[in-house]
């Protein structure tokens, strides 16, 4: 007979009493969360908010402490990466022997990966708010950025938005079949089998993704279904929305920067991080198509929504 899955499987969440939130949050005027979406200019932004005086971006940029309260994978997948990481630091120590300055930077990364198993094992908001706030001197916004929070539940993010009496929340859009397509390479990036079979997974791994719904994948991309959702929880004036393809602008950055209260945001040049090792392989035009009808009723709906702010290349076949 089967079980029901267990959605909460940390203790119970609660906020903290006012006083220790005023002490954790001392000085703060803004908090914020970008929630995604994945492949869509995130850690490029993270960069650039980071480099802004009056901003503290969390000492990763991922802190994945929301979605590991909902699900027992995502704690699951944090305690592993926790290890390995810890694991890869104290080698880097050893190796360090002799090189100070390497060893200062292991030492710090070891640190961190340290205070974010502690975040696996005790996932309390005060544990929380300690590594959100690790090493911010004393910017009045800080913030994070988890591509795979704009998949969490209505009730969850309004749980974040109360933790402060200004939590702002920022989305960043892009072409859905080409978001799908650069998260599927993506998900491929360690796979180190020979490249023509690991590229007929990709495509098999993507046409798939096409027909599921329910997949981590397909969902990433449905932003009627993950606009509808936030805005449940979240008053209009709290969240901003913006297009991985116009975003690496001064305007948008203006916008941006009047969203979360800052003075300004410098942008840099154009710089593709996060690169695939399967860049070079392109989507076969049957299944971009086939994609791009399944994703019809997402792209009418930004249309709708957003009007002429809605990229024109949204329409273009996928290219990388």
């Amino acid at each position: 007979m089967g079980h029901a899955a267990s959605v909460e499987t940390v203790p119970a969440f609660s906020v903290p009493d006012g006083f220790v939130l005023a002490e954790r949050f001392r000085g703060l005027r803004t908090l914020f969360f970008v929630l995604g979406t994945q492949k869509a200019s995130t850690t490029w932004l993270a960069r650039m908010l980071s480099k802004s005086a009056e901003c503290h971006v969390s000492p990763t940029k991922e802190l994945h402490y929301w979605d590991m309260r909902e699900r027992r994978k995502a704690r699951s997948a944090a305690i592993a990466k926790c290890n390995e990481t810890i694991r890869n630091k104290l080698r880097d120590m050893a190796l360090s022997i002799g090189h100070p300055a390497r060893a200062r930077v292991a030492l710090n990364q070891l640190r961190l990966g340290l205070a974010k198993r502690s975040l696996t094992i005790d996932p309390s908001v005060q544990n929380y708010c300690r590594l959100l706030m690790r090493g911010r001197r004393d910017q009045p916004v800080v913030g994070e950025l988890t591509p795979v929070y704009c998949l969490l539940s209505a009730e969850t993010i309004r749980r974040m938005a109360h933790l402060h009496d200004d939590t702002r929340f920022v989305f960043v859009m892009r072409d859905p079949v080409d978001r799908l397509w650069s998260g599927v390479k993506q998900a491929f990036q360690t796979d180190t089998r020979p490249r023509d079979r690991v590229w007929s997974d990709i495509r098999a791994t993507f046409e798939a993704s096409i027909d599921d719904p329910s997949s981590k994948a397909y969902r990433l991309s449905d932003y009627k279904a993950i606009i509808s959702n936030v805005e449940q929880a979240v008053e209009p004036d709290r969240i901003a929305y913006f297009f991985h393809e116009t975003i690496r602008t001064d305007g948008e950055m203006r916008r941006l920067s009047s969203h979360l209260g800052l003075t300004g945001i410098d942008v840099e040049p154009e710089r593709r991080v996060n690169r695939s090792l399967h860049d070079g392989l392109a989507l076969p035009e049957d299944a971009a198509r086939r994609a791009r009808d399944t994703f019809e009723p997402t792209y009418a709906f930004v249309a709708e929504r957003f009007g002429e702010r809605m990229p024109p290349s949204w329409r273009a076949a996928p290219v990388n």
